[in-house]
Protein backbone atom coordinates (compact mmCIF):
# COMPACT_ATOMS: atom_id res chain seq x y z
CA UNK A 1 0.00 0.00 0.00
CA UNK A 2 1.27 3.44 -0.95
CA UNK A 3 -1.33 5.45 0.93
CA UNK A 4 -0.11 8.44 2.95
CA UNK A 5 3.17 8.60 1.02
CA UNK A 6 2.16 11.56 -1.12
CA UNK A 7 0.31 11.46 -4.43
CA UNK A 8 1.46 8.96 -7.03
CA UNK A 9 -0.80 10.49 -9.69
CA UNK A 10 -1.53 14.15 -10.36
CA UNK A 11 -4.75 14.62 -12.32
CA UNK A 12 -4.66 17.79 -14.42
CA UNK A 13 -8.14 19.20 -15.03
CA UNK A 14 -8.82 22.50 -16.80
CA UNK A 15 -12.26 24.07 -16.66
CA UNK A 16 -14.13 26.99 -18.17
CA UNK A 17 -17.90 27.40 -17.83
CA UNK A 18 -18.36 23.71 -17.10
CA UNK A 19 -20.98 24.09 -14.35
CA UNK A 20 -23.31 21.64 -16.10
CA UNK A 21 -20.60 18.97 -16.32
CA UNK A 22 -17.97 19.41 -13.60
CA UNK A 23 -19.69 17.32 -10.91
CA UNK A 24 -19.65 14.27 -13.19
CA UNK A 25 -15.97 14.90 -13.94
CA UNK A 26 -14.97 15.25 -10.28
CA UNK A 27 -17.03 12.24 -9.24
CA UNK A 28 -15.19 10.22 -11.90
CA UNK A 29 -11.92 11.16 -10.17
CA UNK A 30 -13.13 10.56 -6.64
CA UNK A 31 -14.57 7.09 -7.38
CA UNK A 32 -11.11 5.77 -8.31
CA UNK A 33 -10.10 2.71 -6.30
CA UNK A 34 -6.35 2.75 -5.79
CA UNK A 35 -3.71 1.55 -3.34
CA UNK A 36 -2.05 4.97 -3.61
CA UNK A 37 -2.96 8.60 -3.08
CA UNK A 38 -3.67 11.01 -5.92
CA UNK A 39 -4.30 14.73 -6.26
CA UNK A 40 -6.64 16.69 -8.53
CA UNK A 41 -5.07 19.88 -9.87
CA UNK A 42 -7.83 22.09 -11.25
CA UNK A 43 -7.33 25.31 -13.15
CA UNK A 44 -10.50 27.29 -13.75
CA UNK A 45 -10.11 30.10 -16.28
CA UNK A 46 -12.46 32.67 -14.70
CA UNK A 47 -15.73 30.85 -15.31
CA UNK A 48 -18.88 32.97 -15.09
CA UNK A 49 -21.49 30.20 -14.77
CA UNK A 50 -20.92 28.94 -11.23
CA UNK A 51 -18.19 26.40 -12.02
CA UNK A 52 -15.87 27.93 -9.40
CA UNK A 53 -18.51 27.63 -6.69
CA UNK A 54 -18.93 23.91 -7.42
CA UNK A 55 -15.16 23.42 -7.32
CA UNK A 56 -14.99 25.19 -3.94
CA UNK A 57 -17.74 22.89 -2.65
CA UNK A 58 -15.68 19.81 -3.58
CA UNK A 59 -12.50 21.38 -2.21
CA UNK A 60 -14.15 21.84 1.19
CA UNK A 61 -15.16 18.15 1.23
CA UNK A 62 -11.83 16.81 -0.09
CA UNK A 63 -9.14 19.38 0.81
CA UNK A 64 -6.29 16.85 0.57
CA UNK A 65 -7.28 15.88 -2.98
CA UNK A 66 -8.88 18.87 -4.73
CA UNK A 67 -6.32 21.63 -5.30
CA UNK A 68 -7.73 24.43 -7.46
CA UNK A 69 -6.44 27.61 -9.03
CA UNK A 70 -9.45 29.87 -9.57
CA UNK A 71 -8.62 32.71 -11.92
CA UNK A 72 -10.31 36.11 -11.77
CA UNK A 73 -9.17 37.01 -15.29
CA UNK A 74 -9.42 34.69 -18.28
CA UNK A 75 -5.87 33.64 -19.16
CA UNK A 76 -6.75 32.23 -22.58
CA UNK A 77 -8.31 35.53 -23.65
CA UNK A 78 -5.12 37.27 -22.52
CA UNK A 79 -3.24 35.16 -25.06
CA UNK A 80 -1.84 32.46 -22.77
CA UNK A 81 -1.75 29.04 -24.41
CA UNK A 82 -1.23 25.73 -22.64
CA UNK A 83 -3.04 26.11 -19.32
CA UNK A 84 -2.02 22.67 -18.05
CA UNK A 85 1.66 23.11 -18.82
CA UNK A 86 1.74 26.62 -17.33
CA UNK A 87 -0.33 26.09 -14.19
CA UNK A 88 -0.73 22.37 -13.44
CA UNK A 89 2.40 20.52 -14.57
CA UNK A 90 4.76 22.73 -12.50
CA UNK A 91 2.88 21.93 -9.26
CA UNK A 92 2.30 18.23 -9.96
CA UNK A 93 3.74 16.10 -7.14
CA UNK A 94 2.84 12.74 -8.64
CA UNK A 95 5.11 10.26 -10.35
CA UNK A 96 2.54 10.27 -13.16
CA UNK A 97 0.17 12.85 -14.67
CA UNK A 98 -3.33 12.02 -15.93
CA UNK A 99 -5.47 14.37 -18.02
CA UNK A 100 -9.21 15.04 -18.12
CA UNK A 101 -10.95 18.34 -18.84
CA UNK A 102 -13.98 19.52 -16.89
CA UNK A 103 -16.56 18.56 -19.51
CA UNK A 104 -15.37 14.94 -19.93
CA UNK A 105 -15.38 12.09 -17.40
CA UNK A 106 -14.08 8.62 -16.56
CA UNK A 107 -16.25 5.54 -16.07
CA UNK A 108 -13.78 2.87 -14.90
CA UNK A 109 -13.08 2.98 -11.16
CA UNK A 110 -9.79 1.11 -11.66
CA UNK A 111 -8.51 3.27 -14.51
CA UNK A 112 -5.73 4.93 -12.50
CA UNK A 113 -4.67 1.71 -10.78
CA UNK A 114 -4.48 -0.16 -14.09
CA UNK A 115 -2.35 2.51 -15.73
CA UNK A 116 -0.02 2.95 -12.75
CA UNK A 117 0.51 -0.81 -12.43
CA UNK A 118 1.47 -1.04 -16.08
CA UNK A 119 3.82 1.95 -16.13
CA UNK A 120 5.49 0.83 -12.90
CA UNK A 121 6.22 -2.58 -14.40
CA UNK A 122 7.21 -1.35 -17.88
CA UNK A 123 9.81 1.44 -17.73
CA UNK A 124 10.24 1.50 -21.53
CA UNK A 125 6.72 2.94 -21.85
CA UNK A 126 6.17 6.65 -21.19
CA UNK A 127 2.40 6.96 -21.73
CA UNK A 128 -0.71 4.81 -21.56
CA UNK A 129 -4.20 5.50 -22.92
CA UNK A 130 -7.58 3.98 -23.74
CA UNK A 131 -10.80 4.52 -25.67
CA UNK A 132 -13.74 6.87 -25.09
CA UNK A 133 -17.38 7.11 -26.09
CA UNK A 134 -18.80 10.37 -27.44
CA UNK A 135 -21.96 11.98 -26.07
CA UNK A 136 -23.89 15.08 -27.09
CA UNK A 137 -25.08 17.95 -24.89
CA UNK A 138 -28.09 15.89 -23.80
CA UNK A 139 -25.83 13.10 -22.57
CA UNK A 140 -26.85 10.75 -25.38
CA UNK A 141 -24.21 8.44 -26.84
CA UNK A 142 -23.52 9.41 -30.46
CA UNK A 143 -20.38 7.29 -30.94
CA UNK A 144 -19.63 4.05 -29.09
CA UNK A 145 -15.93 4.50 -29.80
CA UNK A 146 -13.98 7.65 -30.64
CA UNK A 147 -11.02 5.60 -31.89
CA UNK A 148 -10.75 3.76 -35.19
CA UNK A 149 -9.91 0.09 -34.72
CA UNK A 150 -6.58 0.66 -36.48
CA UNK A 151 -5.58 3.17 -33.77
CA UNK A 152 -6.34 0.86 -30.83
CA UNK A 153 -2.75 -0.27 -30.49
CA UNK A 154 0.56 0.30 -28.78
CA UNK A 155 2.85 2.89 -30.35
CA UNK A 156 6.61 2.87 -30.81
CA UNK A 157 8.77 5.85 -29.94
CA UNK A 158 9.01 6.78 -33.63
CA UNK A 159 5.23 6.65 -34.10
CA UNK A 160 4.72 8.94 -31.11
CA UNK A 161 7.42 11.37 -32.23
CA UNK A 162 6.10 11.60 -35.79
CA UNK A 163 2.49 12.20 -34.71
CA UNK A 164 1.35 9.02 -36.47
CA UNK A 165 -1.03 8.37 -33.59
CA UNK A 166 -4.52 8.99 -32.29
CA UNK A 167 -4.43 9.29 -28.51
CA UNK A 168 -7.33 10.80 -26.55
CA UNK A 169 -6.08 13.28 -23.98
CA UNK A 170 -8.84 12.44 -21.49
CA UNK A 171 -7.46 8.89 -21.40
CA UNK A 172 -3.75 9.69 -21.07
CA UNK A 173 -1.44 8.96 -18.18
CA UNK A 174 2.25 9.74 -18.64
CA UNK A 175 5.42 9.99 -16.62
CA UNK A 176 6.04 13.30 -14.84
CA UNK A 177 9.19 14.16 -16.77
CA UNK A 178 11.53 17.04 -15.96
CA UNK A 179 10.89 18.58 -19.38
CA UNK A 180 7.23 19.11 -18.44
CA UNK A 181 8.33 21.72 -15.90
CA UNK A 182 10.60 23.40 -18.43
CA UNK A 183 8.27 23.06 -21.39
CA UNK A 184 9.67 23.90 -24.84
CA UNK A 185 8.77 27.48 -25.74
CA UNK A 186 7.64 26.42 -29.23
CA UNK A 187 4.49 24.99 -27.66
CA UNK A 188 3.37 28.51 -26.71
CA UNK A 189 2.85 29.25 -30.41
CA UNK A 190 0.34 26.41 -30.78
CA UNK A 191 -3.38 26.74 -30.06
CA UNK A 192 -3.96 23.01 -29.52
CA UNK A 193 -0.88 21.38 -28.01
CA UNK A 194 -2.07 17.76 -27.79
CA UNK A 195 -0.05 16.60 -30.77
CA UNK A 196 3.05 18.42 -29.53
CA UNK A 197 2.75 16.69 -26.14
CA UNK A 198 2.49 13.25 -27.74
CA UNK A 199 5.55 13.90 -29.92
CA UNK A 200 7.47 15.19 -26.91
CA UNK A 201 6.64 12.08 -24.87
CA UNK A 202 7.85 9.88 -27.73
CA UNK A 203 11.40 11.08 -27.05
CA UNK A 204 11.21 9.21 -23.72
CA UNK A 205 9.44 5.94 -24.48
CA UNK A 206 6.61 3.98 -26.06
CA UNK A 207 2.81 4.17 -25.77
CA UNK A 208 0.49 1.50 -24.34
CA UNK A 209 -3.16 1.04 -25.37
CA UNK A 210 -5.40 -0.46 -22.66
CA UNK A 211 -8.38 -2.40 -24.05
CA UNK A 212 -9.05 -3.54 -20.47
CA UNK A 213 -10.07 -0.04 -19.31
CA UNK A 214 -13.71 0.94 -19.81
CA UNK A 215 -14.11 3.82 -22.27
CA UNK A 216 -14.13 7.30 -20.80
CA UNK A 217 -16.71 9.81 -22.04
CA UNK A 218 -15.90 12.69 -24.37
CA UNK A 219 -18.57 15.36 -24.47
CA UNK A 220 -19.23 17.07 -27.80
CA UNK A 221 -20.92 20.44 -27.35
CA UNK A 222 -21.15 23.77 -29.14
CA UNK A 223 -19.15 25.72 -26.56
CA UNK A 224 -16.00 23.69 -27.21
CA UNK A 225 -13.16 25.74 -28.73
CA UNK A 226 -12.40 23.21 -31.49
CA UNK A 227 -16.11 22.80 -32.33
CA UNK A 228 -16.48 26.55 -32.88
CA UNK A 229 -13.62 26.73 -35.37
CA UNK A 230 -14.26 26.75 -39.12
CA UNK A 231 -12.56 24.23 -41.41
CA UNK A 232 -10.19 26.99 -42.52
CA UNK A 233 -9.25 27.81 -38.93
CA UNK A 234 -8.73 24.14 -38.09
CA UNK A 235 -6.54 23.79 -41.14
CA UNK A 236 -4.46 26.81 -40.18
CA UNK A 237 -4.15 25.59 -36.60
CA UNK A 238 -2.99 22.15 -37.74
CA UNK A 239 -0.29 23.54 -40.03
CA UNK A 240 0.99 25.93 -37.37
CA UNK A 241 1.11 23.05 -34.91
CA UNK A 242 3.19 21.00 -37.35
CA UNK A 243 5.44 23.98 -38.05
CA UNK A 244 6.30 24.71 -34.41
CA UNK A 245 6.78 21.04 -33.61
CA UNK A 246 9.19 20.90 -36.54
CA UNK A 247 11.01 23.97 -35.18
CA UNK A 248 11.34 22.31 -31.76
CA UNK A 249 12.89 19.15 -33.19
CA UNK A 250 15.17 21.28 -35.36
CA UNK A 251 16.34 23.27 -32.31
CA UNK A 252 17.17 20.16 -30.27
CA UNK A 253 18.77 18.51 -33.32
CA UNK A 254 16.38 15.55 -33.33
CA UNK A 255 16.74 14.49 -36.96
CA UNK A 256 13.93 11.93 -37.05
CA UNK A 257 11.34 14.31 -35.55
CA UNK A 258 12.54 17.14 -37.77
CA UNK A 259 12.17 15.08 -40.94
CA UNK A 260 8.81 13.63 -39.87
CA UNK A 261 7.25 17.04 -39.36
CA UNK A 262 8.79 18.51 -42.49
CA UNK A 263 7.03 15.74 -44.40
CA UNK A 264 3.72 16.31 -42.56
CA UNK A 265 3.73 20.02 -43.39
CA UNK A 266 4.69 19.51 -47.01
CA UNK A 267 1.97 16.89 -47.48
CA UNK A 268 -0.67 19.01 -45.72
CA UNK A 269 0.13 22.14 -47.71
CA UNK A 270 0.13 20.12 -50.91
CA UNK A 271 -3.23 18.55 -50.15
CA UNK A 272 -4.95 21.74 -49.03
CA UNK A 273 -3.60 23.97 -51.78
CA UNK A 274 -5.69 21.87 -54.17
CA UNK A 275 -8.84 22.46 -52.13
CA UNK A 276 -10.69 25.48 -53.54
CA UNK A 277 -12.63 25.90 -50.31
CA UNK A 278 -9.50 26.47 -48.24
CA UNK A 279 -9.63 30.27 -48.12
CA UNK A 280 -6.64 30.38 -45.80
CA UNK A 281 -4.42 28.80 -48.40
CA UNK A 282 -5.88 30.84 -51.28
CA UNK A 283 -5.16 34.07 -49.43
CA UNK A 284 -1.56 32.99 -49.19
CA UNK A 285 -1.32 33.21 -45.41
CA UNK A 286 0.91 30.16 -45.44
CA UNK A 287 2.83 31.00 -48.60
CA UNK A 288 5.91 31.79 -46.52
CA UNK A 289 5.68 28.35 -44.93
CA UNK A 290 5.23 26.70 -48.32
CA UNK A 291 8.32 28.41 -49.78
CA UNK A 292 10.29 27.81 -46.59
CA UNK A 293 9.65 24.08 -46.62
CA UNK A 294 10.17 23.84 -50.34
CA UNK A 295 13.68 25.21 -49.81
CA UNK A 296 14.34 22.82 -46.95
CA UNK A 297 13.14 19.89 -49.00
CA UNK A 298 15.62 20.89 -51.70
Amino acid sequence: MLKNQGPIVSISCITYNHASFIRQTLNGFLMQKTNFDFEVLIHDDASTDGTQEIIKEYQEKYPEIIKPILQKENQYQKGLRGISRNFNYPRAKGKYIALCEGDDYWTDERKLQTQVDFLDENPSFVVSYHDAQVINEKGEIIEQSKMDESKKKDYSEKELISGSTFILTLSMMFRNLDILRDYPYEANMIKNGDNFLTSLLGMYGKGKYHPDIKPAVYRKHNSGIWTKMSDEQKSASKILSYYWTFMFFKRVDHRYGEKAYLNKISQTLNRQSKNENMIVIKKGIFSKFASFFAKLAG
